[in-house]
């Protein structure tokens, strides 16, 4: 068998049982954000999540982990927190003052990340660059 034969074969191959673009998930992994600084007050408001990826134990397991910043006012201090993911699913929890209305539990839906703390604090945070940068 030919080398071009063999490469058509691939290509179907891959094309064939690549799933169709309608059902594909969205990456879950990067930066979604709605911080904000008041115009009037320069106040900072709003939540950053950067959620990545990581191979542990020599390769053996694989994780997520968001990077959360809260502010209200001002800059909370962030945490490091591990993430569930099933698909375009994500949840997490947070600790300190936050800890009484986790777990958040949402989704990766187009360009943003949506859902809510357990107390019905809803966030549609869209995937952008960070505030930061």
């Amino acid at each position: 068998m030919s080398v071009r034969m063999l490469f058509v074969i691939a290509s179907v191959s891959a094309i064939a049982t690549a799933a169709p673009a309608g059902e594909q998930q969205p990456r879950v992994t990067g930066f979604f954000s709605d911080l904000r600084s008041h115009p009037q007050t320069g106040d900072l408001g709003g939540v950053e999540v950067f959620i990545s990826y990581a191979t542990v134990n020599n390769g053996l397991e694989s994780r997520h982990y968001a990077y959360v910043q809260i502010a209200e006012g001002s800059p909370g201090e962030p945490q490091l927190v591990p993430v569930t993911v099933n698909g375009n699913k994500v949840s997490f929890s947070l600790s300190g003052k936050y800890a009484a209305i986790s777990p958040f539990s949402g989704a990766v839906l187009g360009d943003s990340l949506i859902g809510q703390f357990t107390n019905k604090w809803q966030l549609r945070l869209p995937r952008r660059s960070s505030y930061w940068q």
